[in-house]
C-alpha cells in the first residue's frame, strides 16, 4: 500500500506544464504564499532519485513515468479550491 503522507519537510512538487500566465492578484499571492505554493518557473529543482535511500531528502509519491504534464493552470486553481475549501467559515456568534 502507498504511503500517502506528507513529506518530512510538509511540501510537496508538481511537475506541470507552464502553460500559466504569471499571477497578478495580490491576494491571490498572498494566499498561495501563506499556504507555502510556489510557482518556481526557469530554475533547475533536485528531483528525487529513482532508488530507495534512507538518507534521500526528496522521495517519489508517484514517480514520473512518462512525459505528461498536467496544466500548470488547473493544477494551480485546484490548489486554490482547496485553500477556500479549507477556510473556517464565519456563521455569526454561535
Amino acid at each position: 500500500m502507498p504511503d500517502h503522507r506528507p513529506p518530512r519537510a510538509g511540501t510537496w512538487s508538481y511537475l506541470i506544464r507552464a502553460d500559466m500566465h504569471p499571477i497578478g492578484d495580490p491576494a491571490v499571492v498572498a494566499q498561495l504564499w501563506s499556504a507555502r505554493v510556489v510557482v518556481v518557473r526557469d530554475v533547475d529543482i533536485a528531483l528525487p532519485s529513482l532508488g530507495p535511500g534512507h538518507q534521500v531528502a526528496r522521495t517519489w509519491v508517484v514517480a514520473a513515468t512518462d512525459p505528461f504534464r498536467p496544466s500548470g493552470t488547473t493544477v494551480l486553481a485546484c490548489a486554490r479550491e482547496l485553500l477556500d475549501a479549507a477556510k473556517p467559515r464565519n456563521h455569526g456568534p454561535y
